[in-house]
This record gives C-alpha cells, sequence and structure tokens, in this order.
C-alpha cells in the first residue's frame, strides 16, 4: 500500500509519517487479529478459571481505529484495505 499511495500522491514529510503510521496500525491489526483467529475471542485465567476477553481484542480494535483515522486524516479512503 506505501507504494501505491507514495507513487499515487504528493505527499509532504508530516503526511509520509501518517501514512506510515496508518500502515503501521494495520500492521497491529492484522497480528492481533491472527492471534485472535488462533487462540478465540477469550481466554481463560488459570489461576482463577474464569474467562475474559481476549487481550488482543483490544489491540486489534485499537490499531484499526488508529489505522482508520490516520488514512482519514490523509483523505483517503478508510475502508480500503491494504
Amino acid at each position: 500500500m506505501w507504494r501505491s499511495i507514495v507513487g499515487g500522491w504528493v505527499l509532504d514529510v508530516p503526511a509520509l509519517g501518517v501514512l506510515e503510521g496508518a500502515l503501521r496500525s494495520w500492521d497491529l491489526f492484522k497480528a492481533a487479529s491472527k492471534e485472535l483467529e488462533e487462540d478465540g475471542p477469550t481466554v481463560v485465567n488459570p489461576a482463577t478459571g474464569l474467562k475474559r476477553s481476549h487481550p488482543a481484542a483490544k489491540v486489534a480494535k485499537d490499531s484499526f481505529a488508529a489505522y482508520r483515522a490516520a488514512l482519514a486524516q490523509l483523505a483517503l479512503d478508510p475502508d480500503a484495505a491494504p
């Protein structure tokens, strides 16, 4: 995605930083999503036996929100996945 945007748009240095942050957030979202696919949406505390949300769920949610916000800041379509 970096090459397609940088090659097709004129971006100043601050905008390149925003784009880098967006793509790092996308990578983090994909990694957290993969972890959720492998482990499921909940984890069990071994000491108490209680279920709770998988920590990667919050990481996925937050990183996807950061990705969308950064692309919106650049006036790019946040629904277009890299």
